[in-house]
């Protein structure tokens, strides 16, 4: 159950709540199933179009995205924290009825991005890390204000009498060629960060996904928001920085390796070593064994033991654009047939399966 998709969504409870939704859990409860014959707590790596073949090889290339903007509107817009009084739908208008200050934006995206990957706003509110969060602030501010052109009195001029869903995708259309070439696109880290459009990450399926989440929804009455027709301009204006926002999570989490699953970020600064235990979970999180929330726990997906899988790897870890070496892909198998999952040394090259070396979590 590791990180997969434009957000890395993982562990049982967020990929159990999409598969309740959206995969063969809704079709065989007789809910409405995009994806029917895909049970996505089996098979999680179809999400990145791996494993296929178990589905009669069709291949989804908006999963990636689907299973993104699930998890946003999940975790994200239904934000609200009693104890700090902070929640995100009225932030977020309260930052576009401001004009969007850029002290204001930092406080935001700061909040907004803590929330997506600790599940809480407050800086101090947990002793995991916001990996990549100086990166998620530059990614927002430039969407915000080079891309998308927002704040500062810059708004588009004579503006149509109704900002709905259509209007927000002719717009979005309209901005291809600056969402390819300067958010769908992936650096190569090994060769000083060269920039080529994302392999993994592409237009056409970001906005299959956008339409299905933000149009026909995505379960109990939920939507991406993308605009507030009451609100005219300045609803609009929200619905892109929530998407701005989502982006500037996404882009750092995966786009820019190019990365549709996770891989090793955690290692022994001292040996080199990483655990290949990583699978299991990162930044002290143990993925298998998340649970949702009492009042959803019904959606939690049930542990495979048994499960055999190997995450994909971006086409530039491969040779000849890897220079180095690499810790091997995330891989799960039963614990019969392989015992001890040991560590890879970076500095040796070295692939050890015989040693107890456990992750962040102890595992």
């Amino acid at each position: 159950f590791w990180g997969r998709g434009a957000l890395q969504t993982k562990g049982t409870c967020a990929l159990g709540k999409f598969n309740y939704y959206f995969g063969k859990r809704a079709y065989d409860e007789d809910r409405p199933a995009r994806y029917p014959t895909v049970d996505f707590c089996k098979i999680p790596s179809v999400l990145c179009n791996t494993n296929v073949a178990q589905y009669g090889g069709v291949v989804y290339p908006e999963l990636r995205w689907m299973v993104a903007f699930h998890q946003w509107i999940e975790g994200v817009q239904s934000y609200s924290n009693d104890d700090t009084k902070w929640e995100y739908l009225p932030q977020l208008k309260l930052l576009v009825g401001k004009g969007l200050l850029k002290s204001d934006v930092r406080v935001f995206i700061d909040k907004v991005s803590s929330v997506l990957t600790r599940g809480c706003d407050e800086y101090f509110c947990s002793p995991h890390t916001i990996n990549f969060l100086e990166q998620r602030r530059d990614n927002f501010e430039t969407l915000i204000y080079d891309i998308f052109k927002l704040g500062n009195g810059r708004l588009e001029p004579e503006p149509p009498p109704f900002y709905d869903y259509e209007y927000a995708e002719k717009w979005l259309h309209l901005k291809r060629p600056k969402i390819e070439g300067n958010i769908l696109t992936s650096k190569h880290h090994e060769l000083g960060r060269v920039q080529y459009y994302s392999q993994a990450y592409r237009f056409l399926p970001f906005i299959s996904a956008l339409r299905t989440t933000a149009k026909y929804g995505a379960g109990d009455g939920r939507y991406f928001f993308v605009a507030d027709p009451g609100e005219g301009l300045r609803g609009f204006n929200a619905g892109l920085v929530n998407l701005a926002a989502f982006l500037a999570n996404a882009m750092a989490e995966s786009i820019d390796h190019d990365s549709c699953e996770e891989f090793h970020r955690e290692k022994d600064i001292a040996t080199g070593r990483y655990a290949i235990s990583n699978s299991c979970g990162q930044n002290g999180r143990n993925y298998g064994t998340e649970s949702c929330p009492p009042w959803q726990s019904f959606m939690t997906c049930p542990a495979a033991t048994d499960a055999e899988l190997q995450a994909s790897i971006p086409e530039t870890s491969e040779p000849p654009f890897r220079l180095g070496p690499k810790p091997p892909p995330f891989q799960c198998m039963p614990k019969s047939n392989l015992p001890s999952s040991g560590f890879w040394e970076e500095p040796t090259n070295t692939l050890d399966n015989n040693a107890n070396y456990p992750n962040s979590y102890g595992r």
